[in-house]
């Protein structure tokens, strides 16, 4: 939050019934450059493992940002497919 304005989101969630695989669904950030990414994936990350017990954490990233969740400790599991018109790979967290 910045003031009454919502600046950045995650969502999380089970993707299975037995709640073993986590997905992350959705990452946005409105103000760019200043760390604000990293830390909502720092304090995301933090929730989901509080949170959402799971054995597996996973992400379709968009194929532009896969180097960024690579920085993350994301690993590729995937060969490239399109998801909304956009290309995506699904990532892992190793």
């Amino acid at each position: 939050m910045e003031g009454d304005s919502v600046v950045a989101c995650m969502r999380a969630y089970y993707t299975d019934e037995a709640k073993t695989e986590v997905k992350i669904g959705r990452v946005l950030t409105l103000v760019h450059g200043g760390g604000l990414g990293r830390r909502l994936m720092d304090e995301g990350l933090n929730a989901i493992r509080q949170r959402l017990p799971h054995k597996r954490l996973f992400v379709h990233a968009q194929k532009q940002a896969a180097g960024y969740y690579s920085k993350m400790g994301f690993v590729p599991v995937s060969e490239e497919f399109m998801e909304s018109g956009i290309p995506h790979v699904e990532m892992e967290l190793g």
